[in-house]
């Protein structure tokens, strides 16, 4: 996880998207490593040449990020396998919507591993946040764009728990999540520390808080909505509901973080 190069695949100035925030966010990080930039129709973006394909690139890069959409990652897998490289971070979504959409996305997942595994390709992801690295100047997600380096990590399978645990403590951050409709399981509550700094009770109340907010939000809000609202919409909404709940709730942490609660140490 501490890449020499990175290849942007999806990479685009397309305001608003996805794929521009994170090719925005690991242009402005200061990483100090090779940085690729694939977009199949090629030119120029942020001042930097564009590959069509993979297979354009002059060197294989240690990280691939992937962004585009969903029926072109299995390719796109195979093609950084051949290439050499030996980790991709999915942030694409699954193709599935509607009522089939954990079935459809359960059976394109199990695509992209057929694809991964005859090149011990290792992949976080789909449908995540990304991955960052402050100590190497990496932000490869769409996430805050500053995080510190410190001596904790953390890992969650919630991109929100991310999200709003990047301004309680410091560290690489990297997220795995499944998709909005999809039931979720919390692994925010499972908190790394690899050294002192910041407050280890601090981040695990705050995982823990976000968590039940999450895990009860998906499990019961879809039920309640069900009484007022198709069964596909209330499973829709349920979801991002709980979501914003997340935000809010770690919106006012943030705004409030009584020092008892929360401590950090920097040094």
């Amino acid at each position: 996880m501490s890449p020499r190069s990175v290849v942007m695949i999806g990479a685009t100035e397309r305001p608003g998207s996805v794929g521009a925030a994170v090719t925005r966010n690991v242009l402005a990080g200061g990483f100090q490593g090779q940085i690729h930039l694939v977009n199949r129709k090629g030119g120029t973006i942020a001042g930097r040449t564009a590959f069509r394909k993979v297979s354009d690139l002059p060197e294989p890069a240690d990280l691939a990020v992937i962004m585009t959409p969903a029926a072109t990652i299995p390719g796109l897998i195979v093609a950084l396998g051949e290439a050499g490289t030996r980790a991709a971070v999915v942030i694409s979504a699954g193709p599935g919507n509607g009522p089939d959409a954990a079935s459809v996305n359960a059976q394109w997942r199990q695509r992209l591993l057929r694809a991964a595994q005859p090149y011990l390709l290792r992949i976080i992801g789909p449908n995540c946040i990304g991955y960052a690295a402050p100590r190497l100047g990496l932000n490869a997600s769409f996430g805050p764009t500053r995080f510190k380096a410190g001596r904790i990590a953390a890992v969650a399978q919630s991109g929100a728990v991310l999200a709003g645990l990047a301004g309680l403590m410091a560290g690489p951050i990297l997220s795995a999540q499944t998709g909005m409709g999809e039931p979720i399981l919390i692994l925010t509550l499972v908190v790394i520390v690899i050294g002192g700094i910041g407050s280890v009770r601090g981040a695990f109340l705050a995982a823990l808080m976000v968590g039940l907010i999450d895990t009860l939000g998906r499990a019961l809000l879809p039920t309640l909505l069900r009484a007022a609202l198709p069964p596909a919409a209330a499973n829709a909404a349920g979801p991002a509901i709980a979501s914003m709940l997340i935000y809010i709730v770690m919106a006012l942490v943030l705004a409030m973080r009584p020092q008892g609660l929360f401590p950090v140490r920097h040094g």
